[in-house]
C-alpha cells in the first residue's frame, strides 16, 4: 500500500514536471518568434538616413545593420525571388550598391534563366556577407594590437 502510494505520487509529480517544461517551452517558442518578426522590421525600419554605407562598417551597430540587411535581402531572394523597389532602395542606401538580380526579374525569363539569377544574387550576397565579417575581424584584430601596443 504505502508503495503504491509512493509511486503513484512519483508519476502525478512526473506529470506537472513534464507539463510545466511544456508551457515553458511553448512560451520560449513564442517569445523567440515574435523577437525575430521584431528584428526583421527593425531592419527595413531603421532611421538612420544619415549615415553613409562606409561609416556603417566602423562599429558593431553598423556592421549589424549592414547584416541585417544582408540577411533580410537573402530571405527575401530565396523566399519571393527579387526585392521590390522600396526594399532595393533601402538596401542600396545600407549597403553602398546593389547587386544584379536583386530586382524583380523580366517577364519574358525562362524557368532557367530565372534560377540562375536567383542564385547569382544568392550567391553575391553571401560573398558580400563573408567578407563584410572578415574585414570586420581584420579590423578588431588591428584595433587590439594597436591599443595593446605601448606606442598606441
Amino acid at each position: 500500500m504505502l508503495i503504491e502510494r509512493i509511486a503513484s505520487c512519483y508519476w502525478r509529480l512526473g506529470r506537472v514536471v513534464r507539463a510545466e517544461t511544456a508551457a515553458i517551452q511553448a512560451r520560449v517558442e513564442d517569445l523567440l518568434v515574435d523577437d525575430e518578426v521584431d528584428t526583421r522590421r527593425r531592419v527595413f525600419e531603421l532611421d538612420d538616413e544619415g549615415t553613409e554605407p562606409a561609416d556603417r562598417v566602423q562599429d558593431l551597430p553598423g556592421v549589424d545593420s549592414i547584416l541585417a540587411m544582408i540577411r533580410f535581402a537573402r530571405d527575401q531572394i530565396e523566399g519571393v525571388g527579387y526585392l521590390i523597389d522600396e526594399e532595393l532602395e533601402r538596401f542600396s542606401h545600407i549597403v553602398g550598391y546593389v547587386i544584379p538580380g536583386m530586382e524583380k526579374p523580366q517577364p519574358r525569363l525562362s524557368n532557367v534563366a530565372e534560377q540562375e539569377r536567383k542564385a547569382a544574387a544568392l550567391q553575391a550576397l553571401g560573398d558580400l556577407e563573408e567578407d563584410l565579417i572578415e574585414s570586420c575581424i581584420k579590423n578588431a584584430t588591428l584595433r587590439a594590437k594597436k591599443e595593446a601596443s605601448p606606442t598606441g
